[in-house]
């Protein structure tokens, strides 16, 4: 819906603008006029129709999270008795659309009921979904994207530091997605 607001605000403000200027009155004069209004139109026009130019021409410099691939690959990775968790419930409503919702679990870390070792206990390996894990609203250009340790995302809440001490789980691997990180634990044998 965005970028059809973006398309056609040019023509919406040039709209406007002619309803601004309407018939010459002396309020009109007094505004530098007829020509004057056609400069203040022109100027709006340019810089639209230039804004509008970098959109369609220029590599795209924001991504979404690339939910589905997310989706893909827990579907191909996770086994049927590991457990999915989402880190806040936020991004549950993008899972509603592919075929994991049996197999999620949403854990906030400010409504945590229960500790990570009662609830990865009967799982032999969890997958953690972490939103955002590199703490920008969206991904900008890869080559922009700084490299975040795993212990910075990690124990930024102090509960989500459970789940880097648990003498129980360790990391296995972590995959990142634009704008989506998801680690993988397994259980310690």
């Amino acid at each position: 819906m965005d970028r059809y607001l973006i398309l056609a605000q040019p023509a919406w403000l040039l709209l406007l603008a002619h309803g601004l200027a309407g018939p010459p009155s002396n309020a009109n004069h007094r505004c530098g006029g007829s020509l004057g209004f056609l400069a203040l139109r022109l100027l709006l026009l340019g810089s639209l129709l230039y804004g509008d130019y970098h959109l369609l021409r220029s590599p795209p410099k924001i991504q979404k999270e690339d939910w589905r691939a997310v989706a893909a690959y827990l579907n191909t990775h996770a086994k049927d008795d590991e457990l999915i968790l989402l880190r806040s419930a936020q991004i549950a409503i993008p899972f509603h659309t592919y075929p994991l919702e049996p197999r999620v679990s949403i854990w906030e870390t400010n409504r945590m009921a229960r500790p990570f070792a009662d609830l990865a206990s009967p799982y032999p390996g969890v997958w953690l979904v972490y939103w955002n894990a590199v703490g920008k609203t969206h991904v900008v250009l890869h080559e922009w994207v700084h490299p975040v340790r795993f212990e910075q995302v990690w124990g930024s809440a102090p509960l989500s530091r459970q789940w880097q001490q648990s003498p129980m789980f360790f990391l296995q691997e972590r995959v990142d997605f634009p704008g989506v990180t998801v680690f993988h634990l397994i259980r310690r044998k």
